[in-house]
C-alpha cells in the first residue's frame, strides 16, 4: 500500500496545464490577423475599356461610377479579341441614362411643337400674301379706273361724276388700307418664324448636352443610345436648316411683293 503513493502523486503532476498556454494562444492570434491585415485588398471597380497589347506589363481601369461587377473569366485564363472579361451593374449611370433619355424625349416633343407652329405661320403668311397680291390687283384696277374717268374727253364735271370718283378714292384708300395690314400680316408671321427658328436652335443645344452627358458615361461607340442620339441631332440640324430656308423665301416674296 505505501508503494502506489508515489505513482498517484507522479499523475497528479502530469495531468496539470501550462501557465504558458494561453500566452501562446494569444500570440498566434495576433500572428494570424496581421498576416491578414497585410493582404492588399483592390478597393476600385474596372470598367469596360479598350487595352493596347503590353508585354510583361499589367493595365488597370478605373470607373467614374461605383457598381456591382461580375467577373466572366478566371483567373489567368487566356482571352480572345473582343471577349468579355467583366460587366459592372451602376444604379447611378442607369439613372443618369434614363434622365438623358428623359429629357430627349422632352426636346423631341419640343421640337414636334416649333414644326408645328412653323407650319401655321406658313399657312398664315401664304394666305396673307394672296390677299395683298389681290387688294394690289384691285388698287391698280380702281386707279386705272380713276385716271380714265378724270381724263375722259367730253365728260361732263356733274356731281354724278363727283360722287363716282369720291366712291373710287375711298376704294382705293380701303385697299391700301388692306395691302397694309397684309403687309403687317406678312412681317408679324416673318417675326414668329424667326422666334420658332430660335426655338429649334435651343433644341439643338439641348440635344449637344444630352450627348455630352451620355459621352461622359464611358460608353460604347455603337451604343444605342449613342447611335438614337446622334441621329436625332442630324436630322434636327436637317430641320433648323430647311426651316432657315423657307424664311428666305418668305423675305424675297415680301421684297417683291413691295415692287
Amino acid at each position: 500500500m505505501p508503494a502506489a503513493q508515489p505513482a498517484a502523486t507522479a499523475k497528479a503532476k502530469t495531468s496539470g496545464r501550462s501557465p504558458w498556454r494561453p500566452w501562446l494562444l494569444w500570440a498566434v492570434a495576433i500572428a494570424t490577423l496581421a498576416a491578414i491585415g497585410s493582404i492588399k485588398i483592390p478597393n476600385y471597380v474596372t470598367g469596360e475599356a479598350t487595352i493596347a497589347a503590353r508585354v510583361n506589363a499589367r493595365d488597370r481601369l478605373t470607373m467614374p461610377r461605383a457598381g456591382m461587377i461580375r467577373i466572366r473569366v478566371e483567373r489567368n485564363s487566356e482571352v480572345a479579341l473582343g471577349d468579355v472579361i467583366a460587366e459592372i451593374d451602376s444604379p447611378e449611370l442607369a439613372q443618369q441614362i434614363a434622365a438623358a433619355e428623359l429629357g430627349l424625349e422632352q426636346a423631341a416633343g419640343g421640337l414636334q411643337a416649333a414644326e408645328q407652329n412653323l407650319v401655321l405661320a406658313q399657312t398664315r403668311w401664304n394666305a396673307s400674301q394672296q390677299e395683298t397680291a389681290i387688294a394690289r390687283g384691285r388698287a391698280r384696277d380702281r386707279q386705272t379706273d380713276l385716271r380714265a374717268l378724270s381724263s375722259g374727253s367730253g365728260l361732263p364735271r356733274s356731281r354724278q361724276i363727283q360722287q363716282e370718283q369720291a366712291a373710287l378714292e375711298q376704294e382705293i384708300r380701303a385697299l391700301h388700307s388692306q395691302i397694309a395690314s397684309g403687309q403687317s400680316e406678312i412681317a408679324a408671321a416673318a417675326n414668329e418664324m424667326t422666334e420658332l427658328i430660335r426655338q429649334l436652335d435651343h433644341k439643338r443645344q439641348v440635344y449637344d448636352e444630352r450627348y455630352k452627358l451620355v459621352d461622359r458615361e464611358v460608353l460604347s461607340a455603337n451604343h444605342p443610345m449613342v447611335e438614337g442620339l446622334r441621329t436625332e441631332i442630324l436630322d434636327l440640324e436637317r430641320r433648323i436648316q430647311a426651316a432657315k430656308d423657307r424664311q428666305q423665301t418668305q423675305q424675297h416674296g415680301i421684297a417683291e411683293t413691295h415692287q
